[in-house]
């Protein structure tokens, strides 16, 4: 894929472990467009060292999107691959780095489609979890059933990025365990 630029900024990071970080994004010069929670967004970075080289090419990714609609940045929950082509080149990049944003943000894995419910059951492995956290975040977008159930899992708990922030809210809500 050809890219000629970025057109965003990383504006934090938060460092989970090592090599499980989330990023946030923030567009340079657009806004964002309207999404449901469980979309996501492609990430591009060059192969190389030069966005404007002439024959440039870029490596491109899905992320589910783990903030909230309405933020002015996207927060991305990223596990580093190595020797993968883009999140090694991705984790090198501090706040302030300069990243390619899709101005489209996609998907269907939304709670749009789920038949209303007595529970609903929200089964995710380590960042699988990202697409979950603006859904259990939204109260109001899980009203229609009755408790909301979140299965999370990896092989460390060290690696259950947003376990505390979940524990808290099922303290707070006793429609979400």
């Amino acid at each position: 894929m050809k890219i000629h630029g970025p057109n965003a900024t990383i504006t934090a990071r938060r460092e989970w472990t090592d090599g499980l970080t989330t990023f946030s994004v923030r567009p340079d010069d657009w806004t964002l467009p309207d999404f449901q929670p469980g979309q996501f967004a492609n990430l591009s970075l060059p192969l190389g060292d030069d966005w404007d080289k002439e024959d440039g090419v870029a490596v491109r990714r899905a992320y589910s999107i783990a903030s909230c609609p309405g933020e002015d940045a996207l927060d991305f929950f990223v596990r580093r691959v190595d020797g993968g082509e883009l999140t090694p080149r991705l984790f090198d990049r501090a706040v302030g780095g300069r990243i390619y944003m899709d101005q489209r943000l996609a998907g269907h894995f939304t709670l749009e489609g789920a038949l209303d419910a007595e529970d609903l059951i929200l089964v995710g492995t380590g960042t699988g979890v990202a697409p979950y956290r603006p859904m259990i975040i939204d109260r109001g977008l899980r009203a229609r059933f009755g408790r909301t159930i979140l299965l999370y899992s990896d092989r460390y708990v060290k690696d259950l990025g947003y376990l505390e922030e979940f524990r808290k809210l099922a303290e707070e809500d006793e429609s979400f365990l």
